[in-house]
This record gives C-alpha cells, sequence and structure tokens, in this order.
C-alpha cells in the first residue's frame, strides 16, 4: 500500500468537513439538540420542585431514549451518500486520478464527518449542558461529559454503517432506503423482536415492563446485538440509575458493566467500519 499521505488525507478531511457543516439541516439540528435538552430539564414531569431546571444527572436519563432515536439518524443521514454520490457524479474518479490512495480516500471522509457529528453533539448537547448546569447548580460536570462522549460513539457506529451502506450500494436512491432502514431496524425492530422472543421463551410481558428480569435471562447477553440497547444500558450505568420512567432497573449481571458495555459499542463502531474500508479498497469503481 505504501506510505500513508497525511497531507493529502488532511485535504480530503478539511474539503469533506467544510462542504458538509455549512448544510443548514445541520444548524437546525444542533439548535433542535439543545432546545430539546433545555425543554426536557425545565419542563420534565418527574421534577418534584415543579417547573425549573433539573439537575445534568436526571437530564441525561430524561434525555437517553429521545437521543438514542435522533443521533443515530442524524449520523446515518451524514453517511449513507458519502460514497455513492460522488461514485454517480464521476467526481470519485477524478479524486483517485490524484496521488491519493482509496484507504487515504475514506478514511479522510469518515473523519471529517466523525468530527462534523462531534460539532453537532457537542455544540447542542454540550450547549445545553452549560444552560441547564447554569439553572440547576447540581449534577456532576464529568459525568455529563461521559454521556456527551458515549453519545458520540454512538452516532460513530451509525455513520461507520452508513458508509458501509454507502460503499456497497450502487444507486443512491437505494442507499436512502437502505439508511432508513437501518435507522428503524435498530431503533424500533430489534428491540421488539428480543422482548418478544423473551416473552414468548422464558418471561413474559409483565416482568419485562416491571423490571423483573433476573440476571441469569438470556436477553441481558442479547442485549448486546442492540447498539442502542447497550448504549441505554451505560448512560444507567454511569449514574447507577436505579428506576426509569418509573420502571425499575432490574439487577444486572455481573458481566454487564461500564467496561463490558464500552468494549459491545467500541466493537459496533470499529467492524461496519473495517468492512467498509476493505470492501472500498477492492471495490471496482
Amino acid at each position: 500500500m505504501g506510505k500513508i499521505n497525511i497531507a493529502a488525507m488532511g485535504a480530503i478531511f478539511k474539503k469533506e468537513y467544510m462542504d458538509t457543516i455549512r448544510n443548514r439541516w445541520l444548524m437546525v439540528i444542533t439548535l433542535i439538540f439543545l432546545l430539546l435538552a433545555v425543554v426536557v430539564s425545565y419542563f420534565n414531569s418527574s421534577n418534584s420542585r415543579g417547573v425549573g431546571f433539573q439537575n445534568l444527572d436526571d437530564t441525561v436519563i430524561a434525555l437517553t431514549s429521545i437521543v438514542s432515536l435522533l443521533v443515530p439518524m442524524v449520523a446515518i443521514m451524514l453517511g449513507h451518500s458519502s460514497i455513492i454520490k460522488e461514485r454517480e457524479n464521476n467526481s470519485l474518479s477524478t479524486l483517485l486520478s490524484y496521488p491519493v490512495n482509496r484507504i487515504e480516500v475514506f478514511v479522510g471522509k469518515y473523519v471529517a464527518l466523525a468530527a462534523v457529528l462531534f460539532t453537532t453533539i457537542f455544540t447542542g448537547f454540550g450547549g445545553a449542558g452549560i444552560v441547564i448546569s447554569m439553572g440547576s447548580r447540581t449534577g456532576i460536570a464529568s459525568y455529563y461529559l461521559h454521556f456527551l462522549l458515549i453519545t458520540f460513539l454512538m452516532g460513530l457506529i451509525f455513520l461507520g454503517i452508513s458508509m458501509l451502506i454507502s460503499v456497497t450500494v450502487k444507486k443512491r436512491s437505494v442507499a436512502v432506503g437502505a439508511g432508513v432502514f437501518t435507522w428503524f431496524f435498530f431503533s424500533m425492530i430489534i428491540s421488539m423482536l428480543l422482548t418478544g422472543l423473551y416473552a414468548a421463551t422464558e418471561g413474559n410481558h409483565h416482568s419485562i415492563f416491571s423490571g423483573e428480569i433476573g440476571p441469569s435471562a438470556w436477553i441481558w447477553k442479547a442485549m448486546f446485538i442492540s447498539p442502542i440497547d447497550t448504549y441505554q444500558m451505560h448512560a444507567i450505568l454511569i449514574y447507577g440509575v436505579k428506576s426509569v420512567f418509573g420502571i425499575a432497573v432490574p439487577l444486572l449481571p455481573s458481566y454487564i458493566n461500564m467496561w463490558t458495555t464500552l468494549v459491545g459499542l467500541s466493537a459496533w463502531a470499529a467492524i461496519p467500519l473495517i468492512i467498509a474500508i476493505i470492501l472500498f479498497s477492492r471495490k471496482d469503481l
């Protein structure tokens, strides 16, 4: 493969980042993130003091389910057309005619889109965290930073999956459809499949929604199949939450902890990315 051309990757990164960050829909999404976190913190019904800012810890727990839907959607929107769009426009062939190889092109684009995702998450939710902390003056800032970083890691998972889609499909319209399906599958379908299978084999719906699942149940291992469920469990573990929206968090098996959920999320982020790089380096353009 030869020596990596850092300067070429930097040029690709700069162009991709600047072209993407200027999109108005990203500015709108960032504003939505900020307003959503502030509104959830201020008007959340679980606030026993009535209307007013909750601390950062309570805000994170209230936000986790919503963030689990929005961040994957944004990541998929960023990555689904990153390769196929340039293939259809023939700009990818022109780019590869310069002294730059495919891995440098792919990595430059991926890092740029990851930086855009980082900017969006930390500007939106990070800005909201500053506003909330000024209003409530409670909560541990390091825990909130941990939440932002793990949210960014979840975004990287779906960015990698969407770029894998962009590498494998032949038409941009197919990439859009595959991206929509990916979002629905991981955000809604897979959790319903797992809970349905558990209810049909070992437990019942009451045990699922009352937090009575035992630590030996197979569904805990199956949780790692779903990156969103793994992310939500990690967020719960950050704060040692005992109940979510009135549902008791059941006793967790010893193998589900901060480190195992982090490893699970990291594996989800790495595997689709590595597959995408391999396929892109070998694909006939």
